[in-house]
């Protein structure tokens, strides 16, 4: 019960960060630190995924949730492309998503095997 709240938490925390609209603030001082937050974003949304769902067998639980945070994040950027909040669609989003996703997957079943 604790990890689907903490799941549907993190799913939220992830919408609202993704659709509020964003100031402009000059050069970046680390160049794609967003592609960095992405990655540990949905790194934290695949291991809560798949600690709540524990029923599932392994496989089926890892391409279930693998699938369910790619959706999701192709989710949220369409949303940006289509709310007017400065923020936009990117390809390197999404793939910055699905790196953090399979990241969030291997570091769950590293723990859970030990």
């Amino acid at each position: 019960m604790k990890a689907n709240l903490a799941l549907i938490i993190w799913s939220l925390i992830i919408a609202v960060s993704s659709l509020i609209p964003i100031q402009s603030s000059g050069p970046e001082c680390i160049p794609q630190l967003d592609k960095l937050i992405h990655v540990i974003s949905y790194a934290i949304l695949a291991f809560l995924a798949l600690l709540a769902l524990k029923s599932k067998s392994d496989k089926n639980r890892f391409w279930f949730v693998i699938t369910w945070v790619v959706l999701y994040g192709i989710l949220i950027e369409c949303a940006q492309a289509l709310a007017n909040t400065g923020r936009y669609f990117d390809y390197f989003d999404i793939i910055a998503n699905i790196i953090g996703s399979l990241i969030g997957s291997l570091i769950f079943f590293l723990i859970c095997k030990k």
